[in-house]
């Protein structure tokens, strides 16, 4: 199963809404999404909702945070980035993920331990982003699939080749003291 299949069932339950607005059949819907997304990963970034609908994913796949009722997707962001950030904020809401973004590490450290799931949305995560998510026991995810590389975040989410691609950081997940069901880590590429 590919990572596309895997959150296409989330990407569909929104589908109820706009069959109302539309008055279309779901099969009559089908072809359309999937061009929205094809067309979405055609232009080597993947869109809001289905990052949205990724990043609900992996959460889940999350044993360390599974047993969290609600967590909240913090979102960090470079200036650059911030109408990026406040669309994926927009979609993890209507995906049924709460979640706030700010360009501030202050406002990060104010939050305490509250954050469990810190998204960066910039070049690089800077050292206080990087620290607070090991001291945190923060799970640490990005679109750009270097910061992972270079393991200063544990997860990836970024287009290759017109899919969606996911990496996960082995150390650096432990060093967040997280823990990715094997069923995920079948669907990334895994940097020790």
């Amino acid at each position: 199963m590919s990572l596309f299949e895997l959150c296409f069932e989330d990407v569909m339950r929104s589908a109820p809404r706009l069959l109302k607005r539309c008055a279309l059949s779901g099969a009559a819907l089908l072809i359309p999404l999937t061009s929205y997304v094809g067309a979405a990963m055609a232009q080597s970034q993947i869109s809001a909702p289905l990052r949205a609908a990724i990043i609900k994913k992996v959460i889940s796949y999350d044993k360390a945070l599974s047993a969290t009722t609600n967590a909240t997707v913090f979102i960090f962001y470079s200036q650059p980035t911030s109408s990026e950030a406040s669309e994926l904020s927009g979609a993890l809401e209507r995906a049924g993920v709460p979640a706030w973004s700010t360009s501030s590490e202050e406002e990060l450290k104010r939050r305490g331990n509250d954050v469990k799931v810190l998204y960066v949305l910039a070049d690089d995560a800077p050292n206080g982003v990087r620290n607070y998510c090991k001291q945190a026991h923060c799970l640490s995810m990005t679109s750009n699939m270097q910061i992972v590389e270079q393991g200063d975040a544990s997860v990836a989410i970024a287009a290759a080749n017109g899919k969606p691609q996911l990496a996960v950081h082995m150390r650096r997940l432990g060093e967040e003291k997280q823990d990715l069901s094997a069923e995920m880590l079948q669907l990334a590429r895994v940097i020790k």
